[in-house]
């Protein structure tokens, strides 16, 4: 009779493992430890020193799964270590924001937030859809849905990682020419969000929000780097 295994949800936990680089602590990475030997003896011993003993994909639901890893850290000793793993970044990217810009002005979502509870001024931004919808789609997508005004040009502009320390996986960032069209709208939004409608800024008005603190959402401040350093938006003159 085979042993269970000390991963909990063993299967989808292989799935994640397999598409993840293993790491080397000998070259001072934080290593995976998947050996179900190694993974047993480790639960044990949480066990007997009354901790816990969870290892593998603690929980699910059907946005993210939250694992919990067995590492070797880069001085040889056993650890645990979380990940939070969005469900849409399986495959690909989690998902894809879009630095539009109309008549030398971005373009802003005014949306309520709930893990911050707050209202934040952000890029049009959502998840890749399951399956393997490319990365420009998602972008049109849910620049479409979110906003509804026609893109005359739309380009790779790079890719972020939201958090490193704990959310894996990274998203898209497109930069996009506005054409001449409607007034933006919000009337596509999902009934789970919650917009407060558009702003366009310039230059020295995205400056100003930066500094103020009312522009601080780390899609927007990762893509507006990559849009400056890229020659695509200006600097303030402020």
């Amino acid at each position: 009779m085979t042993d269970p295994s000390p991963f909990e949800n063993a299967d989808r936990y292989d799935v994640v493992t397999d598409a993840t680089p293993a790491g080397d602590h000998a070259r001072g990475e934080i290593e995976l430890v998947t050996d179900p030997h190694a993974a047993a003896g480790f639960a044990q011993a949480q066990r007997q020193a009354g901790k816990s003993d969870r290892l593998g994909v603690v929980y699910e639901d059907p946005y993210i799964l939250l694992v919990r890893d067995l590492v070797r850290f880069p001085n040889g000793s056993l650890g645990t270590y979380l990940r939070l793993i969005e469900r849409s970044s399986l495959g690909g990217a989690i998902g894809a924001a879009v630095f539009a810009v109309h008549d030398g002005r971005l373009l802003l979502l005014k949306q309520y937030r709930h893990a911050t509870r707050s209202w934040e001024l952000e890029l049009p931004r959502g998840r890749r859809d399951a399956g393997d919808e490319a990365d420009l789609e998602t972008a049109r997508r849910e620049f479409a849905e979110e906003v509804g005004w026609p893109i005359a040009r739309l380009k790779p502009l790079g890719t972020m990682v939201p958090n490193s320390g704990i959310l894996a996986g990274h998203a898209a960032l497109f930069y996009a020419e506005l054409a001449d069209g409607p007034p933006a709208n919000t009337e596509h939004a999902e009934a789970t969000e919650a917009l407060g409608g558009t702003r366009f800024l310039d230059a020295d008005q995205v400056a100003h929000a930066l500094r103020e603190g009312t522009l601080r959402d780390s899609f927007t401040l990762a893509a507006l780097a990559l849009a400056q350093a890229r020659g695509l938006w200006p600097a303030s003159t402020t």
